[in-house]
């Protein structure tokens, strides 16, 4: 948007944080000054310039130029261009010169997103500590000052033992004593006493002093600078890094009292002296989380931030590659792009939009958090920093933060809040002394007593002499006179999104944030409506929303004028003065979660226009520009009949159509090789898929043409695949064919239209506009967090209606008004309907000194509006219901469609090992996690597991293709990802054999390796690739393994092969996995294990070197040891070496039980793990190497250096490449980061860091053998249905002939014969759906329960078995008897289902898994089961007598009786007596 001029007296220059034009420009700006303020680089030989840094290319890009970019996957920035110059220093002269790119500077679109790779990117906020000294109280209690230091040298701590009142100073992982640091610096006793009292400076004094504290200190400060030695020039060096260290002197001022710039020996002493008073009760904390003591970076800043740091080293790296070459040839073209993409891909402070409407780039670039690079570790946020804070009020919204880790610590502006060039933020507030707006700076503020808005007059109502105000970080009661500066509007203390929920002081703050993030994520509607209750602005003129329409796609005429011409890409006027503006439009632009933003033109050639006249509205607004991400529906909030219990709603068919949602698809097809887009050669190969007249919508190249409106199945693109296995690692089918149907269909039941095709180099792309009516499934909310999925849509004849005989368009469940504390809903509601009747929308304040019940009150009395009415229920022979709250809200449809979150997966692909997996157009298949594994442990489902891990949880073409056949299946093997977890092990130096049930560990000898090998692999090297030999048949890149390499096929049988090898060390290395036994049988720390392995200490007696340990080791007589640690561990007198002796005898009876000798525990001999678990895949775009591939080269590579070195040299060489050596071993086993530091970067992981993963969660062990992904299963939404019993589950019908497709071909296979041709006829009657194929379908679900779960299970009832019954809508349909186990409340969840396949399980299921043989829980047999809600209501109140007194009505008939209540003249507790027996 554009900007205005906002620069203060001082020259503090401030901007919008949504004034994208300022913030491009600073963008622009920023960088071009990083460039001259980081270069020239220089050493001792050469200096590194760039001259003449300049842009090249206009500063903004059309709406055009940007949807192409989205569309073609391409990124949208600026050419930074500029000459390298490698100056020679002695001489002066230019050695060499290079005018090139220097790099991409990425364009702030007027969104406030940044393209990439045809996604559009929004960059955070963030906000840092300053520089300064902060005392604080740590979690253990103990205090502590830390010195912040950005500028200089590292940040350090200092902190006083608590017992000893010695004071050290911790840097890095060193704690050192500060006395000598402080003498060394220049300080005196004396001076120390004057600060820290004579008690603590004697104690500081008295206790010992390690000799190297300074030296430590030092060289941690100093770093590559440090000198040699110790003495007065180390000392004086010390002294000036400190001072070096740069302090802001505004919050040194209200930390230490005074305004220090520097580290000098006074500020560590006062530092050391407040933590002394702290402790004495004199002094307090710091609030280092207050506002007064942070800075705020945004985008402008990250970019400069980099190229100033040289982040990465790029610089450094390029001048010493000029330095070794002596010219530029090392120097990249676009070298700085590091620095630029660092922002996106490596900070923590970018993320893709979700984008789905454009509220949602705005709440981003709101958006401040304090985590990140640069920030606090997302890992270590002390809680105190989660807490709101009270310098937040007026400029960060204290309820907009997210429900994750990042509470607390990822926030959002407030409305009117300021970036300012100084690095701080600002707001206006009225100056309580001249009553005058003016802006104040955040740490300003902190210090001063602020006012809430309209407390003066508020306070004067009530006759208080004092006001309500912030003061000290507390709220206060203070005198008027006190108050510094007054909050000029409620909403200036709350963001944008939280500003347009109104009346937002009538609901808890949960739902608030609900409601915030609920605008977030709200399609475009087809006939989008603004709220006919808005929330009023802080000018009181307009609304919020009419405030953010303007960035919500609207455009306005900037001054009066005529308009010429009107296209789809923009509308020219002719101004008065003459001059001819362009405004440019939105046409079918593409957002990144499948929505667009599309402007509709208001005017015509011809028509004058005002100044601010809508010249077009887009689809996230109305006709006069108003923010409209939703449409006013009349609710009337009653229970019915079970269909929107919990959070459910019910909406009429009319309701769906008016919440008809605008959708934007993208499909692509990546052309190559191995990928054909071509009618004639689809044609060819399949003549018969697509009638005439689809193939007519198709043009001669195998695209749809634009324009053309598709229906479901049309074909999108005519394409052939070309799939062959090029490696083990590639996923593949069980049928292989060259040519597969590649073709890209409408898979909507709703009609698209094509509105652009794209074809470049890198494929073709088609967009498609559709509109998708509201259905069951699909989620909704309103704007108080009263978000849930539409349960029933019910045709208008049959929804209640009121007395004027309008059906209303939702009915929602009165109780979750109570259970949610949202009673501005009902406000709304009613002030809704006066609203629709006098034309006019309310735009009410969200504070008010009026009860809003008491305003809504007056006005239903001066418009003569009720809020409740009598309704008429068609469905129950109009019986009529009495006063019944009925208004009208406005509704929002979320993104979470039932077609979004629907789908089905029966038998498909597979990765390499056997797994099933997703792709080619199939539906990923479902995970079985260690929750719901969990859970059937708890039932005892043995057999389910085993359903699991063996049948649908690994390829198993015979056991499926019996199956089908009709023939009994074979049993299944064993899972390969269990067969890779013991490989794994063994490769990893830990032997795994099996004796009867149990599985024994133990180390892995080169014995047992000679009996596992199939050969010795010698040469680093994997297959031939591309580059050395060329392309083979279809063009495919060369997997022609290397001989003697890690693929060979003599030895390891190649791509896919089963067979263990070897490779052979040059000396013997400790087994890794064992090191730490070896270092206990020895007794040799680890300092003391790595200086005699490297050979730089001996083994008294043995000698030096790995050989030297492998003798020690020999050397161990194990029954004598065993003797000895048992006799140690009776008579030791200390507990550390009876802890020392257990665990040398635990290892040493381990190794005899397994008959291994101690010596053993070295190795010459390293298994190679067999290539089938460590694949090589290659594809057109890309290859993929199992990392452990890497580090056996590594190995293979740093042993062959080794062995040159053994046989040139002796000493250091030598010593360095055998730890090399063993360094890459303990890579390969896991125990240590790869030696090449590229593949550390990438995170290249050796066998055991693979199997226990970063985290349990990811590891294979967890991810593979404790849980599984499975065939058969399929997800979606959850919705209520009362009509089901509780051992009944609404399957959708699409998915259950998916997952029972096998099945249900099965049992026609068995009833038509063994006949080839009856088996044909089978599968194909499955394939039509023909009547016997439906029939046995019926069957197969009455005998063949799923199992239904919801994650997480968090208990045994988070999984239950169900028998299915189709349902004709997109849901799994729940019985409300239960929800409870689910914790299932209808708000958007989905679950996930699963076909039950053996005859086993599926009776284990029948007699485990089903909630009628779980009634009551086993822990306290409580009844699991049992109404609620309004169940429980309506059971009460049909079982309640409210009048003993009431007369009973008689009636002939229990029909006449319940005639008499459908027509409203019974209630439910009526006394009746019925005539008839």
């Amino acid at each position: 948007m554009s900007s205005i001029d906002n620069t203060l007296s001082d020259g503090t220059k401030l901007r919008d944080f949504l004034d994208f034009d300022t913030t491009r420009k600073n963008i622009y700006d920023y960088t071009l000054n990083s460039i001259s303020e980081a270069y020239p680089l220089e050493n001792d030989k050469f200096r590194l310039e760039i001259a003449n840094p300049r842009y090249e290319g206009p500063e903004t890009f059309s709406l055009n130029e940007q949807k192409k970019a989205i569309l073609q996957r391409k990124n949208l920035n600026r050419k930074l261009l500029g000459t390298w110059r490698l100056v020679d220093k002695a001489t002066g002269n230019v050695v060499d010169q290079k005018k090139t790119v220097i790099a991409h500077v990425p364009y702030m679109t007027n969104r406030g997103t940044f393209i990439l790779g045809g996604n559009e990117y929004t960059v955070a906020n963030q906000m840092r500590l300053k520089n300064g000294v902060f005392s604080r109280r740590k979690e253990s209690g103990e205090y502590e000052s830390h010195f912040n230091i950005l500028k200089g040298g590292p940040s350090f701590r200092v902190f006083m033992e608590p017992k000893t009142g010695v004071f050290r100073l911790s840097v890095g992982q060193a704690n050192l004593k500060l006395y000598p640091i402080l003498k060394s610096i220049g300080v005196t006793d004396q001076q120390m006493r004057e600060y820290w009292g004579p008690d603590i400076t004697a104690a500081n004094t008295l206790s010992n002093d390690d000799p190297r504290t300074v030296r430590k200190l030092y060289e941690r400060l100093a770093g590559y600078r440090a000198k040699k030695g110790d003495g007065e020039e180390v000392n004086k060096h010390l002294a000036e890094i400190l001072h070096g260290m740069t302090l802001d002197p505004k919050s040194v001022q209200r930390t230490l009292g005074k305004p220090y710039t520097n580290v000098t020996p006074e500020v560590i002493l006062r530092s050391s002296q407040k933590l002394i008073n702290i402790n004495k009760g004199t002094e307090d904390t710091d609030d280092r989380d207050s506002l007064s003591y942070q800075s705020i970076m945004s985008p402008e800043d990250f970019f400069r931030e980099r190229i100033l740091k040289d982040s990465g080293r790029v610089g450094a790296g390029a001048l010493w590659k000029a330095t070794l070459r002596g010219n530029l040839s090392g120097v990249k073209f676009a070298a700085l792009d590091p620095h630029i993409n660092s922002v996106f891909y490596k900070s923590g402070l970018s993320q893709p939009l979700e984008e789905i409407n454009t509220v949602d780039p705005l709440d981003q670039n709101l958006r401040v958090v304090r985590i990140g690079e640069g920030g606090l570790s997302e890992e270590a946020v002390p809680l105190e920093s989660r807490n709101i804070q009270p310098s937040y009020f007026g400029f960060i919204d204290p309820v907009r933060s997210p429900e994750s880790g990042n509470v607390g610590v990822d926030s959002r502006f407030a409305t009117g809040v300021m970036k300012g060039s100084d690095g701080n933020i600002y707001t206006k507030m009225v100056d309580a002394k001249t009553k005058k707006p003016t802006y104040v700076k955040a740490e300003d503020v902190a210090d001063k007593i602020v006012a809430f808005p309209g407390e003066f007059d508020r306070a004067g109502r009530e006759g208080r002499t004092e006001v309500k105000a912030m003061a000290g970080g507390k709220l206060r009661y203070v005198d008027p006179k006190e108050v510094d500066y007054i909050v000029p509007h409620h909403s200036n203390m709350f963001t944008a999104g939280s500003n347009i929920v109104p009346m937002i002081s009538a609901i808890k703050a949960g739902r608030l944030l609900m409601g915030a993030k609920m605008a977030n994520q709200a399609l475009a509607l087809k006939m989008p409506e603004a709220p006919l209750v808005q929330s009023l602005s802080s000018d009181e003129s307009s609304s919020f929303e009419s405030a953010l329409g303007k960035y919500a796609g609207v455009v306005k005429a900037d001054q009066p004028g005529v308009v010429q011409r009107v296209t789809k890409d923009g509308i020219l006027v002719k101004n008065q003065d003459g001059s001819l503006k362009t405004y440019e439009t939105y046409h079918n632009f593409p957002f990144n979660r499948k929505t667009l933003l599309t402007n509709t033109p208001l005017v015509k050639p011809g028509d004058a226009v005002r100044a601010g006249a809508v010249l077009a509205h887009s689809n996230f607004t109305d006709k006069n520009g108003t923010l409209a991400i939703g449409t006013n529906l009349r609710v009337g909030y009653l229970p019915y009949k079970g269909s929107n219990y919990e959070d459910a709603y019910v909406i009429s068919e009319s309701a769906a159509k008016k919440l008809t949602s605008e959708h934007m698809y993208t499909e692509k097809a990546d052309i190559g090789e191995s990928m054909a887009v071509s009618r004639n050669k689809y044609l060819s190969i399949y003549p018969s898929t697509y009638t005439k007249e689809q193939l007519d919508r198709v043009d001669h190249n195998g695209v749809v043409k634009p324009g053309t409106v598709l229906n479901f199945g049309d074909p999108i693109l005519l394409a052939v695949e070309r799939r062959a296995q090029k490696g083990a690692g590639q996923l593949y089918r069980g049928a292989k064919s060259t040519w597969t149907d590649g073709a890209i269909e409408w898979e909507h039941h709703f009609p698209g239209e094509v509105t652009d095709v794209f074809s470049d180099d890198d494929g073709i792309k088609v967009a498609i506009k559709g509109y998708a009516p509201a259905e069951v499934g699909d989620k909704m909310s309103g704007r108080y967090g009263d978000k849930g999925v539409i349960g029933a849509v019910i045709p208008d004849h049959e929804m209640p209606h009121t007395a004027d005989g309008q059906p209303l368009d939702v009915l929602q469940n009165p109780l979750g008004v109570i259970s949610r504390v949202n009673p501005a809903q009902m406000f709304e509601a009613v002030l809704g309907k006066i609203a629709r009747k006098r034309g006019v929308p309310y735009k009410v304040p969200s504070f008010t000194n009026e009860s809003f019940i008491d305003f809504v009150k007056k006005e239903m009395r001066a418009h003569g509006v009720s809020d409740t009415e009598n309704l008429v229920d068609p469905g129950s022979n109009n019986r009529v219901i009495p006063n019944v709250m009925v208004g009208d809200r406005f509704y929002m449809k979320l993104h979470h469609t039932a077609e979004s979150k629907a789908s089905g997966r029966a038998l498909g692909t597979y990765t390499s090992e056997g797994e099933p997996a997703g792709g080619f157009g199939e539906e990923n298949p479902k995970r079985v996690g260690f929750g719901e594994m969990s859970a059937l442990i708890s039932h005892g489902a043995v057999e389910n597991i085993r359903d699991i891990k063996t049948i649908r949880g690994q390829r198993n073409e015979a056991y499926w293709r019996a199956l089908i056949q009709g023939y009994p299946p074979p049993t299944p093997d064993i899972p390969l990802a269990y067969k890779k977890f013991l490989y794994m092990l063994k490769a990893s130096g830990i032997n795994v054999n099996k004796q009867g049930d149990l599985l024994n560990l133990s180390a892995m000898t080169d014995k047992e390796v000679n009996k596992m090998s199939h050969g010795e692999v010698t040469e680093p090297k994997t297959v031939k690739w591309l580059s050395q030999f060329g392309r083979e048949a279809f063009g495919e890149k060369s997997l022609d393994p290397v001989d003697n390499g890690l693929f060979d096929r003599g030895i390891t049988g190649g791509h896919g092969g089963h067979n263990w090898s070897h490779i052979t060390l040059h000396e013997p290395l400790p087994q890794p996995a064992m090191e730490d036994s070896i270092r206990k049988l020895l007794g040799l720390t680890q300092k003391n294990f790595d200086a005699v392995l490297a050979g730089n200490q001996a083994i008294e007696g043995v000698g030096t070197g790995p050989k030297a340990l492998q003798e020690a080791l020999r050397r161990i007589n194990v029954d004598s040891a065993i003797e000895d640690c048992k006799d140690t561990f009776k008579n030791a007198t200390s507990v550390a070496k009876r802890d020392e002796a257990s665990k040398r005898l635990k290892i040493l009876s381990g190794l005899k039980k397994q008959g291994v000798s101690p010596s053993e525990l070295m190795i010459t001999k390293v298994p190679v793990l067999p290539p089938i678990f460590r694949p090589i895949t290659a594809t057109e775009k890309f290859d993929m190497v199992a990392g452990v591939n890497e580090l056996y080269m590594d190995l293979l590579e740093s042993n062959k250096n080794l062995k040159e070195a053994s046989s040139l040299f002796q000493g250091e060489p030598v010593s360095s490449a055998r730890l090399n050596t063993y360094n890459a071993l303990k890579a390969v086993v896991g125990l240590g980061d790869p030696i090449k530091p590229e593949r550390k970067a990438r995170m290249v992981r050796g066998m055991l860091a693979d199997i226990f993963g970063s985290s349990p969660k990811l590891g294979i062990f967890q991810q593979k053998l404790l849980g599984a992904t499975t065939e058969l299963s399929g997800r979606a939404a959850i919705t209520p249905n009362p009509q089901l019993d509780m051992d009944h589950i609404g399957i959708p019908e699409d998915q259950a002939w998916q997952l029972y497709n096998p099945f249900v071909a099965r049992r026609l296979a068995r009833e038509m014969g063994d006949s080839p041709n009856a088996k044909a006829a089978a599968i194909k009657m499955v394939a039509d759906k023909a009547k016997p194929a439906v029939e046995a379908l019926h069957r197969e679900m009455a005998e063949r329960p799923i199992m239904a779960t919801r994650a997480p299970a968090l208990h045994r009832y988070s999984l239950m078995a169900f028998y299915p019954v189709l349902v004709k809508d997109k849901t799994l349909q729940l019985s409300p008897a239960v929800t409870p186990g689910f914790n299932a409340d209808f708000d958007g969840d989905a679950m996930n289902f699963h076909v039950v396949v053996s005859d086993k399980a599926i009776k284990e299921a029948k007699e485990k898994l089903l909630p009628s043989r779980n009634l009551r829980a086993p822990a306290d047999f409580k009844v699991n089961w049992a109404p609620r809600q309004e169940f429980l209501a309506g059971l009460y109140l049909a079982s309640s007598q409210k009048d003993n007194n009431k007369p009973p009505r008689v009636f002939n008939t229990k029909k006449e009786m319940v005639e008499a209540f459908r027509r409203g003249e019974l209630s439910i507790d009526t006394p009746v007596v019925i005539k008839e027996n």
